[in-house]
């Protein structure tokens, strides 16, 4: 009995270590494969793609205020908003 928890023990530790070792060969891969880009190049062109779609749907501005008040309304006071199973009314 005490020799399988031995054995067991030492198994486990040799998984571990085999993954830790793993583990670091795959982030030194990923950071081969990841350009060099200086952190102040713009990459994200959310805020552009938000004014394109604006210009294109006058409503949108619109359904975006409104989620956001609904979405204050219930901060402010989240009990009023909840119906007894738990669902916004």
């Amino acid at each position: 009995m005490l020799m399988r928890k031995l054995l067991g023990v030492a198994l486990m530790a040799v998984l571990i270590l085999a993954a830790c070792k793993k583990n670091e060969n795959s982030l030194s891969k990923l950071e081969e494969e990841l350009p060099d880009v200086p952190a102040t190049v713009r990459q994200c062109a959310a805020y552009e793609v938000l004014q394109q779609q604006l210009k294109e749907d006058p409503t949108l501005q619109q359904r975006m205020d409104e989620i956001e008040a609904f979405t204050n309304r219930f901060a402010n006071n989240p009990q009023t908003n909840v119906c007894k199973q738990m669902v916004l009314c």
